[in-house]
């Protein structure tokens, strides 16, 4: 009997955690995303999420006794219950209300984040032909008393009032009214905090509409502001203390204080009347709640004005501004300072001395004739040239030694020319020119401007040896004085020096069964038949007794054999998921093309064959997957993946070389 009542009670257990009454639990810890339902909480506890966790409870999270405290810097999210829809019929039947996201007391730290949404009312049902159903009231997104210390989160969302059911000839049924965003006490210790009451329902259609619910508040009593360094706002406007009861939405955020306020320049002259300066102010922290500053010559005022455009037409006053950066114009000789203040602490200024000096006359310069006029004025006068600024490399040429003499093999990496400035382009370009013989810069600079090319030099007309490769940036000269730009210097010391490789030989061969198999002489001949070079003379002679019409000549491909690509540190350039050089790819998650990152797992193709063997070299290779052996993959085919990352610290250290099979 006992044991039948036993089996009886384990069922009926059963059932019920099957049905949803049992409530799942909340573990002490969560290093992964997880979903739960309707879960209570009977005793206080500590519950810690990890970064970029979301722990999601649908259906309520009811905390009976003691109190939740929630640990960051992951994420609790947590959804009421809503309410059901009421029937149609004669008579439409109405909506029961939501039910509150979290019931109970909970205290936010650590970085944490909360989000509570509370249930939304149910629909009323639809009256035919009498009236129809009201709609019910959404629930609170918290109940309880709420706690938010600093770097915590909270957003509260009371829930959607329901909708009124219509009627097809009598009244339409009344809106829900939304749910308050905290129906609870809130004491605010930092953080960041959104309330926002829930919207009423609309009102069903009818011979009358029903009247549509009223929203809910953001908080339903009170806001204890244990800290006094926060900003208020109704989402967008400010608000005092006293108005957080009446909103419908509040924000409560962090007060982020200034530490510090620089100006930069802090010296500098400029001349009367012609040319204006530049003065930037940077506040700090960034993301300070009050960045605005005041801007004032506090001495010297009959020197030097400011203005808020470089058109210098809107003056800027002491009041307060939030222009960060201004132009100064002079207006007499002499000196002046301009002080910018925080007016988040009077106490954070900078200051910028400005040497206000007479201006001379303007030089009418020819271009074409590299000749100026001017009017001399009533003294002496200091001429200072100005020059266009001067093309510079980013990357210099690098030398690519053992090419074959006589082949069109590049013998040079090329180089890479700068952005300067404002511009989109490259300011120049990468001329060369290469000698066997070594130049000194007399000679470099005697060489006719067409004798330079921009092209990559080869091996095409180079003996064995050493070569020379000069090299200088060549500056655009457009008609755009923006994109005019002097050339770089032309010298020796510029150059690059380049092993070339033996002239490359090949042989002459016969098809097979031309010759007499031996030992019979061979009735065709051709000398020389080996170390053959490019474009040297070949004698064929035949001594057999054919007539014949002439001699074809094939040019045999190389036997196949493995090819090697690699890629060093500064080939891995662009921008993208993928980098592409010598028929082999790269796709990842993400590249950062300037630390030469691979992130979030990739694959490696080539066009080129199989790979039979793929090399890295990082200082922190974190890559695994099927076939690979620390940093290295040995295998046979032309698309190998990878996961996790490969990832490097130090500039010049990432490498890649790959060993391929050709199918062809």
């Amino acid at each position: 009997m006992i044991q039948l009542k036993q089996t009886i009670l384990t069922l009926a257990l059963l059932i019920t955690a099957a049905t949803g009454a049992w409530a799942d639990q909340l573990a002490s810890s969560y290093s992964s995303n997880a979903t739960l339902n309707a879960v209570t909480v009977s005793a206080s506890m500590e519950v810690t999420i990890a970064t970029g966790v979301t722990v999601t409870i649908n259906n309520g999270l009811n905390i009976t006794s003691g109190t939740l405290t929630v640990k960051g810097p992951g994420t609790l999210v947590v959804n009421g219950k809503a309410g059901s829809n009421g029937g149609g019929g004669d008579t439409g039947g109405n909506g029961t209300p939501g039910s509150a996201a979290i019931t109970g007391n909970i205290v936010v730290q650590d970085g944490a984040t909360v989000q509570a949404t509370g249930g939304k009312g149910g629909n009323g049902g639809a009256g035919d032909p009498e009236n129809g159903g009201h709609g019910a009231n959404g629930a609170a997104a918290i109940s309880g008393n709420v706690t938010v210390l600093g770097g915590a989160t909270v957003k509260a969302s009371g829930g959607n009032g329901g909708n009124g059911g219509n009627s097809e000839a009598e009244n339409g049924g009344n809106g829900g009214n939304g749910g308050n965003a905290f129906a609870g006490t809130l004491n605010y210790k930092g953080g960041t905090v959104t309330a926002d009451g829930g919207n009423g329902g609309s009102g069903g259609g009818g011979y009358e509409s029903g009247l549509g619910g009223s929203a809910g508040k953001a908080f339903a009593t009170s806001v204890n502001f244990v800290s006094s360094d926060y900003i208020l706002t109704d989402g967008s406007n400010a608000i005092t203390a006293t108005q957080v009861t009446s909103k419908k939405k509040v924000v409560i955020n962090p007060k982020v204080t200034v530490n510090s306020v620089t100006l930069a320049p802090t010296a500098a002259s400029m001349t009367v009347g012609g040319e204006t300066l530049t003065l930037t102010a940077t506040v700090a922290p960034n993301d300070a709640t009050d960045p605005t500053v005041k801007w004032n010559v506090t001495a010297g005022a009959d020197k030097v004005k400011l203005y808020k455009d470089e058109n210098c037409s809107t003056e800027v006053g002491t009041a307060a501004t939030d222009v960060l950066t201004v132009y100064a114009k002079g207006l007499a000789v002499g000196e002046a300072t301009v002080t910018v203040t925080s007016n988040d602490d009077a106490t954070k200024t900078a200051a910028c001395t400005v040497t206000v000096i007479q201006g001379g006359p303007e030089v009418d310069w020819n271009k074409a004739t590299k000749t100026g006029t001017f009017k001399m004025p009533g003294g002496n006068v200091t001429l200072e040239p100005e020059y266009y600024p001067q093309a510079a490399l980013t990357a210099a040429p690098t030398a690519i030694n053992d090419v074959p003499a006589t082949t069109d093999g590049a013998i040079v990496k090329a180089g890479t020319v700068k952005n300067i400035g404002e511009t989109e382009t490259a300011q120049g370009t990468v001329m060369y020119y290469v000698s066997q013989p070594p130049l000194d810069n007399a000679a470099l600079l005697a060489l006719a401007a067409d004798q330079w090319t921009a092209d990559v030099p080869t091996a095409t007309h180079l003996a064995e040896g050493q070569a020379y490769v000069y090299y200088y940036v060549r500056g655009n000269d457009s008609d755009n004085d923006a994109e005019n730009f002097s050339d770089g210097d032309i010298l020796a010391t510029n150059a690059l020096t380049v092993n070339i490789a033996a002239e490359p030989t090949y042989a002459v061969t016969f098809a097979d069964g031309v010759n007499p198999e031996p030992p019979a002489q061979p009735e065709w001949t051709a000398s020389p038949n080996a170390d053959v070079t490019k474009g040297q003379t070949v004698t064929v002679t035949y001594t057999g007794t054919k007539k014949v019409i002439g001699v074809k000549v094939e040019k045999k491909a190389k036997p196949a054999g493995p090819i090697t690509v690699t890629w060093n540190y500064d080939d891995i350039t662009g921008s993208g998921n993928s980098f592409t050089k010598d028929g082999v790819t790269i796709t990842a998650g993400d590249i950062d093309f300037d630390e030469k990152n691979f992130k979030g797992g990739g694959t490696f193709t080539t066009t080129l064959g199989n790979f039979t063997k793929i090399e890295v070299t990082t200082s922190r290779w974190q890559a695994s997957g099927e076939g690979w052996s620390g940093s290295t993959w040995t295998g046979n085919a032309s698309s190998v993946s990878f996961s996790d990352d490969i990832k490097d610290r130090g500039e010049g250290t990432t490498k890649f070389v790959f060993t391929i099979e050709p199918t062809n």
